[in-house]
């Protein structure tokens, strides 16, 4: 059976899925899954049942109903879901659940796929327990500079694709701005993104599309020129305007802005002449000027396009070559990129044996599909499940999926609502079993009020001469048919919009408040929302509700930034996903900074967060914030840590300085936990207990996947860190804030919508035109027509699912705030608006702003006033404790004199690199980067000994080099031969540097030297001689200003040491660049 069913917001659509499934699980048998063979007996195993969503936490939704509801009914209750099991039968699969849990099929998409890619890793070339990647840009880096790093080696395909892309960008497009570096990139990064979905072949070369430009250019002035000399040969009176516009013709030089004229709209020249011109106008004429308009419209509409082309023609050869970098990345790091796992899948199921093959490594098969959200799904995603959809209908299970239309709002992630009508004609399915249509007709959720204003609202959009004025309204100036598509695509999306109320909501109430807010200028608007928004909490809805019933629904995270610290400047508390964010946390932020410092002691900006920070030093050591900033305006350049020892010696010996000769020896989580144990952290702020307790959680994990060092917690904690939430107790009464994507599936009593002015930018798309043979890549502009005024359809009417999302959220209150700017033209989405709701005949309120209402508003209780809940919130010495194991009762005096892991004996202890990697992943041997790569090179110059045969040493210590790293190695002889080649060509060119082989035969590698503080330091190389003392280092990848000042550092060491005969020089070695830098001891001669 293949069933739809559309189900508008508040429907019940969790409902309905959770009884199905449970109507499936109640028709299942027990026992294990039969993987590659029939149920002993016939029927299916409940673990052929299988729940498809959209989101994890949708699952884990689906998964928590059906373990309630199962338990609600074993233990006699007679409604929700399970409510027509037996009891002693629901009791029954709760306890086969419960025992293996993990058979309870009910995953997302992306889960399912995922595991395809798993059990067919070798056939795809991937390491069976990757990482997934979900955005390209965490691979771009890497990418691009492998890709500038192979042509400044002198790699021939990379350097001529490089040069034509530049070439275009600087001597064809006149590219303006300083740094073309990042419009380079950004460029790249789109080009990127199209390709990866998109391998057609398009013209690649912007000369020719530049020549095609060029020639459309002298065509029309060309035609111009005859125009203009005929007019003047015959004689003919024409009017001074069209002359004019002629001449700007004839003298257009292809770079400035194409000539524009009401003549081009004329039929005939005989509308651009004098009367007494008239009968002057001959044939040749006439055709001259046909000539022209034809001319003037190909240049006109043609030159945009192809110009854009141009622009971007260079971009695809170099987005083809790093898409085949990424995938050796893929092989060797262990990681997939997300949006590759659809089409891979489809590759794998869709042919004879793919789906038994599937079956069989899974150690289960399917018989019954449900799908939630299936207008979110796109089109890529459905076509990997098809295979596994037409398999269950043909074994006589079936396919059951529930959406609505109008809450598609992931088309920008790919998804196409489209599929949601189309599945239920598919020729393949339908033709196996009978198609089912069903509707979700009542709105469970709100009161009557909102249901009626919405039921009101969106079914306008249902009627055909409303969706073509909301069209017109939003596409401007687009052609008749183009706003009729639109009109009609609205009719068909919004048809049956309207919900029945439930008896029990009959008479229910519900208050609905639309407001118009204007501005001249965006911050003059926002100054209007905020304020509507100040009284609108103050005045009215916390006076009669907790905070924790109102939630605040925005269009961005910036906007959910800006309306979160208008409330928290009200006093109010806010919850947003930035709040629950851990990086974003003041203290986990001064703890990470802390090791930041601890682990290079050079990063002034880390120490002076730590130090500065209110909630951990500066508490602990009774210092102000004032005297730390005096301090600081005082300091003269230099590290920062050596002032700070010297102006604050007490708080530096007893509060930092112990770290600091700890942190060789002390693990990232030691540190953390160490460092929170000294200055009390979690005892002086209790109510971030849970932040902190998290982020060990965090450290914790990252040391058992082989992060063992600060160094390497750090870079983790960098690139993964903002990922981190902190998850916070439902109960807690605070105004939420957030996006209206993050809002689908939930409801909250009162609803606030404080931004309504939504742009939208089609001109960030890429789009393909057919021109003859060629296939041409362009950026989605006006000038492409159909395409263009196609896609601006599609963003509005994804604007307008939207606002549905945000206005079906609330219960019982809904208070919209109708917003724009003077600038009314930039937001299509208003004009829309405003024409769907007739603003025009808005009435001004209390307040002298137009607004309408519905229902009848909350009575505000006079002798309540708004509580100070800033005040309220205990102070932090005051809150309560979170419940934890007692910390031991230490004497404060001893505790802060203590020496952190006092009781780590004192042993030296080298870390070797490897240590931050597990050993899974070094047996394995899927860890050669750009880190690994330069260990490696720096070991093959420490091994290189000269015995008079150059060839012989180079092999011999690249070779060895090779076998001392094999762990790190990625597997294959092919492989790890050609980084043995590498290795020998960079010895090659060390040994062509002038004097280097003086240098290697009388130096001393990694010669160890100590600082003042007992820190050990080890420059690469050092030679003394009668000429002077040099420094020598080794770098690969690209050049950094750090680099010098690490030289520099190893300069001054060597100054301050008796027997090291000057000048003091230093010199860096770029293994890679093939080039050499000279670094003195002060900060002339050495730039960058």
């Amino acid at each position: 059976m293949l069933e739809q069913v559309k189900a508008s917001a508040g429907s019940g659509k969790t409902f309905e899925l959770t009884t199905r499934f449970l109507r499936l699980l109640r028709g299942a048998t027990d026992g294990l899954p039969a993987a590659c063979g029939a149920v002993p007996g016939g029927g299916y195993g409940w673990s052929e049942i299988m729940a498809v969503t959209f989101t994890n936490k949708a699952a884990a939704e689906m998964k928590e109903r059906v373990v309630s509801s199962l338990k609600a009914r074993a233990l006699g209750s007679t409604g929700g879901p399970a409510g027509e099991w037996d009891r002693a039968e629901a009791a029954l699969w709760l306890s086969r659940i419960l025992r293996h849990y993990q058979q309870l099929n009910i995953r997302t998409i992306d889960s399912l796929l995922n595991t395809f890619m798993r059990i067919f890793a070798l056939e795809i070339g991937v390491a069976p327990d990757f990482d997934v990647v979900f955005d390209v840009g965490e691979l771009y880096d890497e990418l691009f500079d492998q890709l500038t790093a192979s042509a400044e080696q002198g790699g021939e395909d990379e350097q001529r694709m490089l040069t034509r892309a530049l070439d275009a960008m600087l001597l064809m497009e006149h590219k303006p701005g300083f740094n073309l570096c990042a419009a380079f990139r950004e460029r790249l990064l789109a080009v990127l993104r199209f390709r990866l979905e998109h391998d057609d072949d398009f013209e690649t070369d912007p000369a020719r599309l530049h020549e095609a430009v060029t020639d459309l250019c002298d065509a029309f002035r060309n035609a111009a020129r005859d125009m203009r000399d005929i007019i003047a040969a015959g004689g003919i009176d024409a009017a001074s305007n069209f002359m004019k516009f002629l001449d700007k013709c004839v003298d257009h030089d292809g770079f400035g802005k194409v000539p524009e004229s009401a003549y081009m709209g004329k039929t005939s020249l005989c509308d651009c002449v004098k009367k007494s011109g008239l009968a002057a106008v001959t044939d040749e004429a006439e055709n001259a000027f046909d000539t022209l308009v034809r001319a003037w419209l190909a240049y006109s509409t043609g030159r945009p396009i192809l110009q854009r082309a141009r622009d971007l023609a260079a971009f695809i050869p170099l987005a083809d070559t790093l898409i085949a970098g990424m995938h050796r990345i893929e092989r060797d790091k262990g990681v997939l990129l997300h949006g590759r796992s659809p089409s891979l899948a489809l590759g794998l199921l869709d042919h004879g044996t793919g789906v038994p093959d599937a079956y069989c490594r899974m150690g289960t098969r399917l018989m019954h599909m449900l799908i939630d959200e299936f207008q979110d799904t796109g089109r890529d995603q459905w076509q990997a499940l098809h295979p596994l959809a037409s398999e269950c209908i043909a074994k006589g299970g079936g396919v059951f999926f529930v959406g609505d239309v109008k809450q598609a709002i992931y088309g920008w992630r790919g998804g196409d609502a489209r599929l949601f009508d189309e599945v239920p004609e598919d020729p393949e399915l339908s033709a196996m079993t009978d198609t089912l249509r069903n509707t979700l007709p009542c709105n469970w959720r709100s009161r009557e009020e909102i249901i009626a204003f919405n039921n009101a609202v969106f079914e306008r959009l249902a009627t055909p001469t409303t969706a073509t004025a909301v069209a017109s309204a939003m596409l401007g100036d687009a052609p008749s048919y183009e706003v009729e598509s639109f009109g009609n695509a609205l009719v068909d999306a919004f048809d049956g919009a309207a919900q029945d109320i439930p008896p029990h909501r009959q008479g229910s109430g519900g208050y609905v408040h639309l407001q118009l807010v204007r501005g001249e200028l965006k911050e003059d608007l926002y100054d209007n929302v905020r304020e509507r928004l100040r009284v609108l909490f103050t005045e009215d809805i916390l006076r009669r509700r907790p905070c924790g019933d109102a939630a605040v629904l925005v269009r961005s995270n910036a906007e959910a930034a800006e309306v979160s610290r208008w409330l928290i400047d009200w006093g109010i508390p806010v919850i947003t996903e930035n709040s629950l964010s851990l990086a974003e946390h003041p203290l986990i932020r001064q703890l990470a900074a802390l090791m930041t410092f601890l682990d290079y002691p050079f990063d002034d900006l880390a120490l002076w967060e730590f130090v500065s920070g209110e909630e951990i030093f500066l508490r602990h050591t009774d210092l102000s914030r004032d005297a730390m900033v005096d301090w600081l305006v005082g300091c003269d350049r230099g590290p920062l840590f050596p002032r700070l020892r010297e102006a604050f010696p007490e708080a530096w010996e007893r509060h930092i300085s112990p770290f600091q000769q700890q942190a060789g020896l002390m693990s990232p989580y030691d540190m953390v936990r160490e460092v929170c144990r000294h200055y009390r952290v979690i005892e002086r702020n209790p109510q971030d207990e849970l932040f902190v307790r998290r982020f060990m959680e965090v450290v914790h994990a990252a040391e058992e996947s082989g992060r063992q060092s600060l160094s390497a917690f750090l870079e983790y904690w960098r690139e993964s860190g903002g990922e981190e939430k902190v998850p916070l107790p439902e109960s807690i009464d605070a105004v939420r804030v957030m996006t209206i994507h993050q809002s689908k599936g939930l409801e909250f009593p009162v609803c606030i919508i404080p931004f309504h002015h939504w742009a939208s930018d089609p001109s960030r798309d890429l789009a393909v035109l057919e021109q003859g043979a060629v296939r041409l890549l362009v950026p989605m502009c006006k000038e492409l027509g159909g395409q263009y005024w196609q896609r601006c359809a599609e963003l509005m009417q994804e604007q307008l699912n939207l606002l549905y999302v945000a206005w079906t959220r609330p219960v019982a209150e809904l208070h919209c705030l109708i917003t724009s700017t003077k600038h009314y033209d930039r937001y299509p989405f208003v004009r829309g608006l405003d024409t769907l709701l007739h603003t025009e005949d808005w009435k001004p309120g209390e307040d002298g702003l137009p607004h309408r209402e519905f229902g009848t508003r909350p009575a505000v209780p006079d002798a309540v006033e708004l509580p100070a809940h800033a005040a309220e919130l205990p102070a932090p010495d005051e809150a309560p404790a979170m419940a934890t194991v007692a910390e031991p009762s230490v004497d404060a005096d001893a505790d802060e004199a203590a020496l952190p892991m006092g009781w780590l004996p004192r042993l030296k202890i080298h870390r070797h690199f490897s240590k931050d990697l597990t050993r899974e992943d070094m047996l394995a041997g899927r860890v050669w980067d750009e880190r690994a790569r330069g260990t490696l090179m720096h070991t093959t110059l420490d091994r290189l000994r000269l015995t008079g045969d150059t060839q012989a040493d180079l092999r011999r210590a690249a070779a060895g080099a090779v076998a001392a790293h094999a762990d790190i190695l990625p597997v294959g002889d092919e492989v790890r031969a050609a980084i043995a080649d590498e290795a020998t060509d960079i010895l090659a060119w060390a040994m062509s540097v002038p004097g280097f082989a003086t240098w290697k035969a009388t130096g001393s590698p990694e010669c160890p030297i100590l600082d003042a503080e007992g820190n050990e330091h080890r420059p690469d190389l050092l030679v003394s001689g009668p000429d002077g003392t040099l420094v020598v280092e080794y770098k690969t990848g690209a050049q950094k200003p750090e680099h010098i000042e690490q030289v520099r550092r190893y300069l001054r060491l060597v100054a301050a040491m008796d027997g090291l005969p000057a000048p003091h020089r230093g010199i860096i070695l770029y293994l890679d660049r093939r080039t050499t830098l000279p670094v003195a001891p002060t900060h002339h001669g050495d730039a960058l």
